[in-house]
């Protein structure tokens, strides 16, 4: 009889842990008009060029299973990803900056055929839709030369003990710009600031010496510590170049937890805020 009541006791705590709520499928379905209200509210949504229809869609098909299955990982999020909610507004609503359109004439070699005959300069940051990594919506880099592009790929392309890497911009946009998927540059006035910091993310996240052979591992994962080198992501890695690359300048506001591709723009200073100089 003994033996018999402990194995009902039993039972019954392992059917009680089986219905305890996990925070992957406790949460509630997303409320999408509350959400995207909330987003006009905060000045981040243009309802004019973001229609409802087209933000819901996208949510439903990329962004909710993006956090769906960041949540699901072994890691998971860190804590400031409570919610869908508060990760898709650390997400900037999944909305890219509009920014002011710049001005631009110069060709570089090879784009000019594929590309528009855009030029593309040193600290110029890209921008894309076509997110590598769960955890976060879009993907950024910065240009570390005139001719080449780094970033933090994800484990999609990179291995994650070993992510950062380096591309030829034709590679890199060949990569990115597939069909409807979109790839925004971002250039900073100043041109000394910015190639200060393009060298200074060229030294410190791929070649020490500056050469062409890669003597930096960089391992990938988001987590909240924005300051450490490693390990990183891909709007970390630029934002710690603009932040530690332009020395003593004010040229980025210092925020701490994570920074995500879409908000990376709003994080500079005014009178050093990169314009939107292209979108492919």
């Amino acid at each position: 009889m003994k033996k018999y009541v402990v194995l009902v006791v039993v039972a019954l705590f392992s059917i009680g842990l089986t219905c305890l709520p996990t925070r992957a499928n406790a949460e509630e379905a997303p409320d999408y008009k509350k959400l995207y209200s909330q987003g006009i509210e905060e000045g981040i949504i243009n309802s004019e060029t973001t229609l409802f229809e087209d933000w819901q869609r996208e949510n439903e098909e990329e962004f909710y299973p993006n956090y769906k299955e960041a949540i699901a990982t072994e890691d998971g999020l860190p804590e400031e990803f409570n919610n869908y909610g508060t990760w898709l507004k650390v997400n900037n609503y999944g909305v890219p900056p509009e920014g002011d359109l710049g001005d631009w004439q110069d060709v570089t070699p090879g784009l000019r055929a594929t590309w528009g005959g855009f030029t593309v300069k040193a600290g110029d940051i890209f921008m894309t839709n076509n997110t590598d990594s769960i955890g976060i919506v879009g993907h950024v880099a910065i240009a570390n030369s005139d001719n080449y592009i780094l970033d933090m790929p994800g484990e999609k392309w990179n291995p994650q003990n070993n992510n950062n890497r380096q591309l030829t911009v034709a590679s890199w946009l060949n990569t990115y710009k597939r069909s409807g998927k979109w790839v925004k540059v971002y250039r900073m006035n100043n041109q000394t600031i910015a190639k200060q910091v393009a060298k200074y993310a060229d030294r410190n996240y791929f070649s020490t010496t500056g050469s062409a052979v890669k003597n930096i591992k960089i391992p990938y994962k988001i987590t909240a510590d924005l300051f450490s080198k490693t390990p990183s992501y891909c709007s970390k890695l630029v934002y710690q170049a603009y932040y530690y690359g332009s020395g003593s300048l004010p040229v980025l506001i210092k925020t701490y937890g994570i920074v995500t591709p879409y908000n990376i723009i709003g994080y500079f200073h005014l009178n050093y805020r990169p314009l939107l100089m292209k979108t492919f």
